[in-house]
């Protein structure tokens, strides 16, 4: 065994010993070179360094703004229905304070996950199955998440609502002056789409799928696929104050709309669980969290978007958390 190991050890470093020599005693023998250096790594060695560019840029911390965009301040893109200067709203404090308010909803948000998992037995008493627990408990994360289309929008923008231009048809679209037209219409269309899973998941949950004569399931899996593989071509788009909003198809908004208002019913349903012997009040109670998150959406899409104010911005997103704060509260009586 010895003997064995000793020749194998004596094998290596005749062969590690000849690839040396090999290495350094002939040029026709040269060392390979990696594909990344490291003076690129670095940022040297012939590397772009404009291909790093971000917005802001040096320094780009997490609290760091850009400047505002020179559109918001220019009368001839902002038009004849707005100020001639709206860039006195965009400093970087309050830029902050817009980017703030988009991450807090997370905080209710996984709050009511852990009270459905919390009393997952109260709720299954509840909604009758485990799968519509799952369903309850899943649905405000999936409310949350599925507005990161919008958080990832907003951060290329750098956090300020301004007018917009789609580089589809501007080749020199310029990102400190206007906003991406065409990124926003993805944004939107994926914002729309899973908000409409995260409705439809409360919804089930609270009425079950065999709501509508057993069809309810279907309807909602019929509904995501209309909603998401929809010709995305014939869009609801139109005017206000000389710019244009809501860049969603009509085969995204129809499926939206008809699941926003049956949330609303399902809210209402719940509430009549949880707010039983309060009658009237129970009712606006029980509708307060799907109406503050829908207002909050109709003023940042038809307001802030068009009229290029941070601080309706600011307040659009308010109310967004304010239903996601109603809906914990109704979440935390199941119990």
């Amino acid at each position: 065994m010895k003997l064995a190991t000793s020749l194998a050890f004596q094998a290596f470093f005749a062969v590690a010993g000849s690839t040396s020599v090999l290495a350094t005693s002939s040029d026709s023998f040269k060392r390979p070179r990696s594909i990344l250096s490291v003076t690129q790594i670095r940022g040297g060695g012939g590397a772009d360094p404009s291909s790093s560019l971000g917005f802001p840029d040096a320094p780009a911390w997490g609290w760091n703004k850009a400047p505002a965009k020179t559109s918001l301040s220019n009368p001839e893109a902002l038009g004849p229905y707005l100020p001639s200067d709206q860039s006195w709203s965009a400093k970087g404090w309050e830029l902050n304070l817009v980017q703030l308010v988009h991450w807090t909803p997370v905080v209710p948000s996984v709050i009511m996950a852990w009270q459905v998992f919390k009393n997952a037995n109260a709720w299954e008493s509840y909604l009758g199955t485990k799968q519509r627990v799952l369903m309850m408990l899943l649905s405000p994360i999936v409310a949350f998440f599925g507005g990161l289309p919008g958080i990832m929008m907003h951060t290329y923008e750098g956090w300020m609502v301004a007018p917009f231009k789609n580089p589809l048809a501007n080749d020199t679209l310029d990102v400190k002056a206007y906003n991406n037209e065409w990124l926003r219409i993805v944004a939107y269309q994926f914002i729309f789409v899973m908000q409409y899973v995260g409705l439809q998941l409360l919804s089930v949950a609270i009425l079950g799928p065999e709501y509508f004569w057993g069809t309810l399931g279907s309807l909602s899996v019929a509904g995501f696929l209309i909603a998401y593989l929809g010709n995305q071509k014939p869009k609801a788009t139109f005017d206000l104050f000389g710019h244009s909003t809501f860049p969603l198809s009509w085969y995204t908004i129809v499926p939206f709309i008809m699941c926003a208002v049956l949330n609303m019913f399902a809210f209402f349903k719940l509430g009549e669980h949880v707010y039983a012997n309060e009658g009237f009040v129970g009712a606006v109670k029980s509708l307060a969290a799907p109406v503050l998150i829908a207002a909050g959406g109709v003023i940042e899409g038809l307001l802030a978007e068009t009229r290029f104010n941070q601080w309706l911005h600011i307040f659009a997103v308010i109310l967004f958390n304010a239903g996601f704060w109603c809906q914990l509260d109704m979440f935390k009586l199941v119990v």
